[in-house]
């Protein structure tokens, strides 16, 4: 028997309603012109004609199918990203979704700024500001604020949604979903929830007849856990980029999945010689998550996934270089491996590059007397 479809929009539907997310028509946005393209996707930066704005439009390189369902998923888990990160002052106000009738394809709306956030931007001008509850990395609180944001130079990991038939209005939902596409999932018990606690929690065991099959599901509990654990923490850096927020948003992680810090990097540690875990397992040591900090350990293990290719290894390498952690400090190597990451379309690598090259470029312009 065929399988039945999920379309695409229906989930939009449900997406869109359930987390009061905006749908602006694309006919509103014009002089759209590419900013960078990366490993996840496309930047686009346009003017947004009735707000009298410039915005960036957020695309994914990938062409998933109108029953991907694996492709909603990532959208899903990119949304539930986007509100645990807001509430940092890096972070950009998300607006909301739109789609481009001729190709069928969604972008994400957000802010755009080249200097800054408009955040920071309005707490230099007055700290009179609304206060917002934060999340503390140390006390676990949650946060209060109700805006959706990422970072303006380091989102690349954003979802494009093809879809057939006219999307000039999202519509009714189609409310089979809950009990077909999200089955398994914890039903949401308010509209401050994310739409899944887990990108994919594994189910508890239950009565293991031996101890051997008992190891086997630890194991490949484990195996589950520390996959997606290495998604979530490629797919953090290229939403914030910002070490606090990326050490705020991993602890609440973990805990959510009741996995305790040193346990991890005991567990992270096992496969110290995968040059996969080099990034990750540094950025434990670096930032001292279930470890004492130790800043000579994190280079070479950033060294160790550099030296075999890996372009987020190349990034915190450089990062090391240019800061002198774990290193003599040394732009030039600096440079080079940011260079190499970004070679391989880390548009983070990039914007240090851009960073580095604007510190470098000397103040004023040699002038030389014609002969």
């Amino acid at each position: 028997m065929k399988k039945s479809a999920v379309s695409t929009q229906n989930w939009l539907e449900q997406i869109v309603e359930q987390s009061h997310i905006d749908f602006h028509d694309y006919d509103k946005f014009s002089e759209i012109e590419p900013i960078v393209s990366g490993p996840f996707g496309e930047s686009f930066r346009a003017a947004w004609k009735s707000h009298g704005m410039t915005i960036m439009l957020k695309r994914y390189k990938g062409n998933p199918g109108t029953d991907d369902k694996s492709a909603i998923d990532k959208f899903i888990s990119e949304l539930e990203l986007y509100k645990k990160v807001d509430h940092h002052l890096n972070i950009l106000k998300f607006y909301g979704i739109t789609q481009d009738v001729c190709s069928k394809k969604h972008f994400l709306v957000f802010e755009h700024a080249d200097g800054g956030t408009l955040r920071r931007s309005n707490e230099s001008i007055s700290n009179n500001t609304k206060p917002r509850t934060r999340r503390s990395s140390s006390e676990g609180k949650s946060t209060s604020s109700s805006s959706v944001g990422i970072s303006n130079d380091s989102l690349n990991a954003i979802t494009e949604i093809q879809t057939t038939g006219k999307s000039k209005k999202l519509g009714t939902i189609n409310t089979e979903l809950s009990n077909s596409v999200f089955n398994g999932r914890r039903p949401s018990h308010s509209r401050s929830n994310s739409f899944h606690e887990s990108m994919s929690t594994p189910p508890t065991p239950t009565s293991p007849s031996s101890n051997g099959s008992n190891k086997k599901i630890i194991e490949n509990t484990d195996s589950v856990f520390l996959k997606e654990l290495l998604k979530f923490f490629a797919e953090m850096l290229e939403l914030s980029g910002d070490s606090i927020v990326m050490i705020s948003n991993i602890k609440e992680y973990l805990h959510n999945r009741m996995r305790e810090h040193k346990s991890t990097f005991k567990t992270l540690n096992q496969h110290k010689d995968n040059p996969q875990f080099g990034p990750i397992i540094g950025f434990f040591y670096e930032n001292s998550i279930g470890t004492v900090q130790d800043k000579q350990a994190a280079f070479a293990s950033y060294q160790k996934a550099a030296d075999n290719g890996d372009p987020i290894g190349q990034y915190f390498l450089g990062k090391c270089y240019q800061n002198g952690n774990g290193v003599t400090k040394n732009v030039s190597r600096a440079m080079m491996y940011y260079k190499l990451a970004a070679d391989s379309g880390y548009s983070l690598a990039q914007t240090r590059i851009n960073g580095l090259s604007k510190q470098r470029r000397p103040s004023s312009v040699l002038k030389v007397s014609p002969k």
